[in-house]
């Protein structure tokens, strides 16, 4: 899934949907990206979960959180577990911001209820 970073920066992100990286729920009328969307390779680092269509805003991470939350996804794929990097937190402190429908959003609605009518 590709799609404009949730804080308004304009930069792409790639969100991989499979069984080992991101997977999206729709429950006939609302998506769900889980887990969280870290843009820590953009300026921004934004860290966000798509909750419902609503962009819930994840805490900011320090760069050994950004290091150890990479570890974890590796070994998730690999599935190994490590307990030091199973330590750490799954969602810091989040704040959930008015509902906003950015445009890539409705179009991946649009598209996914196509696709089950």
């Amino acid at each position: 899934m590709l799609h404009l970073c949730a804080c308004g920066c304009g930069r792409k992100v790639v969100t991989p949907l499979s069984p080992n990286d991101w997977n999206l729920s729709y429950n006939g009328k609302s998506i769900t990206v889980r887990p969280s969307i870290g843009s820590w390779s953009l300026p921004c680092q934004s860290h966000y979960v798509i909750k419902n269509n609503k962009i819930v805003w994840a805490g900011q991470w320090s760069d050994e959180q950004i290091k150890k939350g990479r570890q974890r996804d590796l070994v998730r794929k690999r599935g190994r577990t490590i307990k030091a990097v199973d330590s750490l937190p799954d969602q810091p402190d989040k704040l959930e911001r008015n509902p906003v429908q950015p445009n890539w959003l409705g179009q991946s609605l649009r598209w996914i209820r196509g696709r089950f009518r």
